[in-house]
């Protein structure tokens, strides 16, 4: 092969431009946007649509914090681009699969506008049961 020419068996991110002209997509953040073409990345094709990618792998990337991986995620899952099995636990990364469902979202307007709610209602809701878990450590460690 020639210097400088392109192969279609190199590796790319394909993400097509219906998806990028879509409501949903056009709503997202740009983080979200980054971290979408990074699972992309991540995804090796095939029947098996399952992608690990952990938050130290994204740092290791770009220079972001855990609560602004955390909104991407829930960004790209709520407008319907992943969906997610949870992990976490004992340095068990969560496994994320890749979805269609944003395809409904961005024929559906009103839809389109409930999800930023709901993002912010599970972003407090974390945030509660953040603070309640460091009050009852604090708790156990005065006993």
């Amino acid at each position: 092969m020639k210097k400088g020419k392109k192969s279609s068996d190199d590796p790319h991110v394909r993400i097509y431009l219906y998806m990028m002209e879509s409501k949903a997509y056009q709503i997202l953040s740009c983080r979200a946007t980054w971290l979408y073409s990074e699972l992309k990345r991540e995804w090796k094709g095939g029947d098996e649509n399952h992608i690990l990618l952990s938050y130290s792998k994204i740092r290791e990337r770009k220079k972001l914090h855990n609560t602004q991986i955390s909104r991407a995620f829930l960004e790209l899952i709520e407008y319907g681009f992943i969906g997610s099995k949870p992990g976490g636990l004992f340095k068990k990364c969560s496994v994320y699969s890749l979805s269609n469902k944003w395809m409904e979202f961005s024929k559906d307007p009103d839809q389109l506008k409930k999800i930023p709610a709901i993002i912010e209602a599970k972003i407090e809701a974390h945030k509660s049961n953040y603070k309640k878990s460091m009050v009852r450590e604090k708790g156990d460690t005065n006993g």
